[in-house]
């Protein structure tokens, strides 16, 4: 059995306070993590950067955004 990771905050709070099991809140934090890899897909920074200018200049009130639209931009995809 994994230990919990930082991932996991949430889940050792309910098990230190009594409200779950180890065993049964590190399956639930193992089962969460495996539906999340199964289903995110990590793009490298080099796929988005040529993209980074103009998500800048389309969202000048938050900076941090611009990674997201860069993404977006560059796949020619929405952003819901």
């Amino acid at each position: 059995m994994k230990p919990i990771t930082r991932y996991g905050r949430r889940v050792a709070r309910m098990i230190e306070r009594g409200h779950l099991p180890v065993a049964k809140g590190q399956q639930l934090l193992n089962e969460g993590l495996s539906i999340v890899a199964d289903q995110v897909t990590v793009v490298e920074r080099d796929e988005y950067s040529a993209y980074l200018d103009a998500a800048k200049r389309r969202i000048p009130r938050d900076a941090d955004d611009a990674p997201t639209v860069a993404l977006a931009l560059a796949s020619d995809c929405g952003i819901w």
